[in-house]
């Protein structure tokens, strides 16, 4: 368990707020309006998953009464809980970020091809890398809304937005900003 004071704590979220809105506002500043539309499309795959998972819980909490006279069964038995509720909200979900991942795909598709004269086959690659990579950022956007919503309202288990947005955010780093021009040596065709 991790026990630190209500001072310090506080002092260490504004901190990480403060540090990822800037490094937010730069990134977006720099990257222009296709930044901003990217990462827009990429946060709306996050609320389309978790608007489907909770509708297909939703969904399956409505159906269960229509095939059974009496649904108490199925509710009280904890492994039947997990499959009445647990795979239709894994499955919903999936459904919702496969469809934000689409629309982001579409959008990047339409930008590369304006700006890159590459072929189709390395700009379909490219599409394919950048949505994913705005996906992986949607998840710091989820994770520090979170913390800004958890360090406001003052509640305690804050430090599980702060775990788990700085470690990703380092990962993103290394993997984003310095390993790709190393990439770039080994292949130059690439932008």
């Amino acid at each position: 368990m991790i026990v630190y004071s209500q001072r310090f704590a506080s002092m260490l979220h504004n901190s990480v707020i403060l540090q990822s809105l800037l490094i937010w506002a730069a990134s977006l500043f720099m990257g222009g309006s296709s930044a901003t539309i990217s990462l827009g499309l990429s946060c709306l795959s996050a609320i389309l998953m978790l608007l489907f998972s909770i509708s297909f819980s939703v969904f399956a909490a409505f159906i269960v009464p229509q095939i059974s006279p009496s649904p108490v069964p199925y509710v009280a038995n904890p492994l039947l809980v997990l499959g009445l509720f647990a795979a239709p909200a894994l499955l919903g979900a999936l459904t919702g970020q496969h469809l934000g991942y689409l629309i982001l795909k579409k959008y990047l598709l339409n930008v590369y091809s304006k700006k890159k004269q590459l072929s189709s086959v390395i700009i379909a690659d490219l599409v394919k890398l950048e949505a994913e990579r705005w996906l992986y950022k949607a998840g710091f956007v989820q994770w520090l809304v979170l913390l800004i919503i958890g360090n406001y309202y003052k509640i305690g288990s804050s430090y599980l937005a702060v775990f788990w947005l700085v470690p990703p955010a380092f990962a993103c780093k290394f993997m984003f900003d310095i390993f790709p021009p190393l990439i770039r040596k080994k292949h130059p065709f690439l932008p």
